[in-house]
């Protein structure tokens, strides 16, 4: 399933698609390695943050996915230059707290999810965002996650992840907006 959710006139987008490859990428992850230098999101976990050189190969990997995805929605912005990566592993009760990645219009977030949700509760560690509509509405929309779940996001929009009662992984990987 692939489906974009647009707002403000579509600049505000989600792209919610699926990595066949992502156990490909799950070497990446360091045993439960924190190297935050500032106060982040996260909250319940651990937030290891990669160079470009670790993490070459796979960004290479996502930003051929996610330029398809875009070219197939016929977006004019591409994913270009690695801006960052990091990857989380959320312990049980962790969660994400609302936030954004970048200036508006200057960087493409890809969030690869590596568990699926066994729970009842589709909220329980679900991504969710709030896209505003120009009449000053809000949209909340909650996305579910499962083992290669890739959602592709103009970075300024908001979001975060509801707390999970199970132990979790994501990896993020932040682009330089091509237009």
């Amino acid at each position: 399933m692939t489906r974009l959710i647009s707002r403000w006139n579509y600049q505000n987008w989600i792209i919610e698609s699926h990595y066949d490859d992502y156990e490909d990428l799950r070497q990446y992850f360091p045993d439960k390695s924190d190297n935050r230098k500032e106060v982040t999101a996260t909250n319940g976990g651990f937030q290891y943050y990669f160079s470009s050189e670790e993490v070459e190969q796979a960004s290479e990997m996502i930003k051929l996915r996610a330029n398809e995805l875009l070219t197939e929605f016929k977006s004019p912005v591409r994913c270009g230059e690695l801006s960052r990566s990091w990857s989380i592993q959320y312990d049980k009760g962790g969660w994400q707290a609302l936030h954004n990645h970048a200036e508006k219009y200057k960087i493409i977030s890809c969030v690869i999810h590596f568990d699926t949700n066994e729970s009842d509760n589709t909220s329980d560690g679900a991504f969710y965002a709030v896209l505003p509509e120009v009449d000053g509405t809000n949209h909340l929309h909650v996305f579910p996650y499962w083992a290669g779940k890739l959602i592709v996001l103009e970075g300024n929009v908001y979001h975060g992840a509801y707390p999970t009662t199970s132990e979790r992984d994501i990896m993020v990987f932040d682009y330089r907006m091509e237009i």
